[in-house]
């Protein structure tokens, strides 16, 4: 747990990140964004991301939504600027390394997006099929580049929803 600044400026007890600064106000329009982005209405999405990123700069989650439209978008260049700027606001963020890994493969960079796998598996606390599909989709990079033996621990961790982060792993 760590104190975390609110929209008024007090200190909360929050259970984000040390490095995020939790902002009501910008909250509320990170998540008006990414209904809009399910609804396809990206130019929305990308009003209420920058109004929320006018109210706090350094906003990872509206940052790395952003990133996520200009994807959609096939702007990559943009797309990763701001999935890098999301992660050097927040380095720990689960979701964002792995949709960057996802984004990474799609541009058949294979190598950089295994890397940004590991690093969610290694970072990640996210619970659920997300953690166990990142697993999975890191195994599957491991055993189409003949490592097998990565491949199978963490195609079983996936399996199994062994909490443990790769480098743990003999």
């Amino acid at each position: 747990m760590s104190l975390a600044r609110t929209s008024n400026g007090s200190n909360t007890p929050s259970n984000r990140a040390p490095a995020i600064k939790i902002s009501a106000v910008s909250d509320t329009h990170v998540i008006a964004a990414r209904a809009l982005i399910g609804l396809k209405d990206l130019k929305g999405a990308e009003a209420r991301l920058k109004k929320a990123l006018s109210l706090d700069a350094q906003s990872a989650p509206a940052l790395a939504n952003l990133g996520h439209i200009h994807a959609l978008r096939r702007n990559s260049r943009e797309a990763l600027r701001n999935l890098d700027a999301a992660l050097k606001a927040n380095p720990t963020d689960f979701e964002t390394r792995d949709f960057r890994g996802d984004f990474l493969l799609l541009q058949k960079k294979t190598d950089e997006a295994l890397a940004e796998y590991l690093k969610a598996i290694e970072y990640g606390t996210f619970p659920g099929w997300i953690a166990h599909a990142t697993r999975i989709k890191a195994a599957r990079l491991h055993e189409a580049k003949g490592e097998l033996k990565e491949a199978v621990n963490l195609m079983t961790r996936a399996i199994r929803g062994d909490p443990r982060n790769h480098a743990s792993l003999q």
